[in-house]
């Protein structure tokens, strides 16, 4: 029944409903869920309609066909040509599938509903659209730009949709770049798989605080990261903030459900498990601690400081400041290099060494001591060795 309507219908950006093996797309166990049905007679007629639809036209029906699972709908916007139409006003509009604008929105709209053929075919697009600039080259490329470009949405896709539910469209992203990443071992490759690894644990920190165990599994057995990588991404996801554009921090509970999956996977053991409890307390209170002095006025330092034979003390890590308003001299910044155990009284361009007894307050060493501890403060590391568990080691406090 769809054959006869491809006749119909002419593949006019040759994106096949079949689905066929690739050596960009890796389909290995999810072919059986991949499937164009035929089209009913409701799409026949809408089709007929949407031949000529604009750009944007087509953007929002592809939207609507992904989420409702209408993927006859979404293979035939695929195959809508991009093309520039002179309209009777003498205006240009474009018509057809625009996949720069469409292919990240819908490939995160297909996680959003799980809709794995749609995420397939989104996929095809992007490797037959390459394809076709390959073969219009006059020579050959140093690089597989098909690779290339199926890995750059794959990643893509694993960044955007690692939060949302699509377990199946988040594996068939996993095996695609990792398929890919077997490129990346050519030494005039621009990016090492090294250069994922950032990401990817990011990824798997987004995927293990929304609780989507599966996609958490999809990145261990397609070996996006090894096991001692996912419990260190455990450990960096204390510092992570504002991950990918986002406002808040990561909190105990949704780390706690990315340490449940390492724990039933056995990456981590019993003992990991209540080590991580107490680093979690640590971190957490150090992050409230600084937060709280940030609201009071403290700030690190960066300020050079003079000496008294006329040099200059370089700021580093202990340096620590904070304005204070004094009754007589208004606004006056004191500046705390703690390492060098030197407290400096700024008033305007003037920078004066005193000792902790001119203070304005007895407490503000304190709080000076409190705050730089509060920044510095460190996950402890990470000691395995082959065929032990994963254990912290903790620094002395």
């Amino acid at each position: 029944m769809l054959d006869k309507w491809l006749k119909h219908f002419r593949q006019d950006n040759g994106i096949s409903p079949e689905a066929e093996t690739s050596p960009y797309i890796n389909i290995e166990g999810l072919e059986g869920k991949i499937k164009v049905p035929a089209p009913t007679d409701a799409d026949r007629q809408w089709a007929k309609k949407a031949k000529n639809a604009t750009s944007d036209a087509v953007h929002k029906a592809l939207g609507g066909a992904i989420a409702a699972g209408q993927n006859w709908r979404v293979w035939y916007l695929l195959n809508r040509p991009l093309k520039s139409v002179r309209t009777v006003f003498g205006r240009v509009k474009q018509q057809g599938f625009d996949g720069a604008k469409s292919l990240a929105a819908g490939i995160e709209n297909a996680a959003a509903h799980n809709n794995v053929t749609a995420a397939y075919l989104l996929l095809k697009y992007a490797e037959f659209k390459k394809r076709e600039e390959q073969a219009s080259e006059d020579r050959p490329q140093p690089r597989d730009i098909v690779r290339d470009e199926v890995q750059q949405q794959s990643v893509a896709g694993l960044i955007r949709t690692a939060d949302l539910p699509g377990r199946d469209v988040f594996a068939l992203l996993a095996k695609t770049f990792s398929a890919s990443l077997a490129g990346d071992l050519d030494p005039r490759a621009p990016e090492p798989v090294t250069a994922y690894q950032r990401v990817m644990m990011e990824t798997a920190i987004r995927a293990g605080a929304e609780g989507n165990q599966a996609h958490l599994d999809a990145m261990l057995e397609n070996r996006l990261l090894t096991p001692l990588q996912f419990v260190q991404a455990y450990m960096e996801s204390f510092f992570f903030t504002r991950l990918y554009g986002g406002s808040d921090d990561i909190t105990g509970n949704e780390r706690a459900k990315y340490l449940d999956w390492l724990s039933s996977r056995m990456i981590v053991d019993h003992t990991f498990v209540e080590e991580a409890k107490t680093v979690e307390v640590r971190l957490t209170d150090a992050k409230t601690t600084a937060d709280y002095a940030a609201t009071q006025g403290w700030k690190p330092s960066t300020r050079d400081l003079p000496l008294q034979d006329g040099s200059l003390q370089k700021a580093d890590d202990s340096q620590v400041e904070i304005a204070k308003l004094d009754p007589k001299d208004g606004a006056v910044m004191y500046v705390f290099n703690l390492n060098a155990g030197r407290i400096h009284r700024i008033k305007g361009g003037l920078a004066q060494e005193i000792p902790p007894s001119q203070l304005p307050d007895t407490n503000l060493l304190d709080d000076a001591k409190t705050f730089r501890d509060s920044l510095n403060m460190q996950a402890p590391a990470l000691e395995w060795h082959k065929g032990a568990p994963v254990r912290l080691r903790f620094k002395p406090q």
